[in-house]
């Protein structure tokens, strides 16, 4: 970061003048701007909450395919890969194809389908090495120890989703997704009834979404479900789970990338605040956790 080119990319903006003369460092300058960005995508970009599907966290996906889903990491995949971490954790006694078909089960009590992606990199290339175009699904292959799953777990559920992906596409909202990634930030929206599209083509503005208000309701009700199948788990286990999980796609997928908390709303204009100024990369994390856990001892 040797030059102002280099930290914001517009450096004859009016804005960005006034925010140096301001005595602002660079860094503050570069999250004032990418701030005032994320105000515009969101005030140009939120929609009403649709809550019968649900996606991933993604921002590649379309305003076809967004369509106000609820976006939550791995979308109702995610809710399965937390089910093999407690399972991890000696909290449940389920097998990776059990835990898919809970996850079936919850999802048509709620008259919806089981929502998933890939994406063309992985759907379009026989020698991918990745199983799946969905980061949350695929990086739990490589780096178990830090999802807290069991490999095999993870490879098993991938083969289990496909064969029912091929055998009753109907329970399904499969889609795959183009491009590449060019999140700019986090979106955490914190809203029940409104929520913002990942991608907006008209400015190219991408970023990643998570419906955290709405994920948390969701879980819930995943928990009810399986503590009414005799499944007892309490509502705190799972979203450590949950969260557990989630710290690890974000330090894998957006290292030194700002969280910006977001009150999305159907009238008026949204409130945006900075959440968190950077993301911190996975080896980061690993320590954070491994003192953690040194102090619990």
């Amino acid at each position: 970061m040797s030059s102002v080119e280099t930290i914001t990319g517009r450096p004859d903006s009016v804005r960005w003048y006034q925010l140096v003369m301001e005595g602002k460092t660079m860094i503050e300058v570069e999250l004032d701007m990418l701030q005032e960005d994320v105000e515009i995508h969101v005030n140009g970009n939120t929609v009403e909450a649709d809550f019968t599907r649900s996606i991933c966290v993604d921002g590649r996906h379309s305003i076809g395919q967004n369509r106000g889903a609820l976006a939550r990491p791995g979308g109702d995949l995610g809710l399965t890969l937390a089910l093999l971490k407690l399972k991890q954790n000696k909290i449940l006694d389920v097998t990776a194809e059990k835990a898919l078909n809970l996850t079936l089960e919850f999802v048509k009590s709620q008259e919806r389908k089981l929502g998933w992606h890939s994406d063309t990199h992985v759907e379009d290339n026989d020698h991918s090495e990745s199983i799946c175009g969905c980061g949350h699904f695929a990086k739990q292959v490589k780096f178990a120890n830090d999802y807290g799953v069991d490999q095999s777990d993870v490879l098993l559920l991938n083969e289990k989703i496909r064969a029912h992906q091929k055998e009753h596409s109907e329970d399904m909202d499969f889609v795959i997704l183009k491009g590449d990634h060019a999140e700019q930030a986090v979106l955490l929206i914190k809203s029940d009834y409104a929520t913002v599209n990942s991608y907006d083509q008209s400015t190219d503005a991408q970023f990643f979404i998570y419906d955290r208000v709405r994920d948390q309701k969701l879980s819930s009700d995943f928990v009810v479900f399986l503590n009414q199948k005799g499944i007892t788990v309490l509502f705190d286990e799972f979203m450590s789970a949950i969260d557990y999980q989630n710290a690890t796609t974000l330090s894998l997928l957006a290292a030194d990338k700002p969280i910006f908390a977001v009150e999305a709303s159907l009238q008026g204009t949204a409130k945006v605040v900075l959440a968190q100024d950077r993301i911190i990369s996975i080896e980061e994390l690993r320590e954070q956790r491994r003192q953690s856990s040194q102090q619990a001892a």
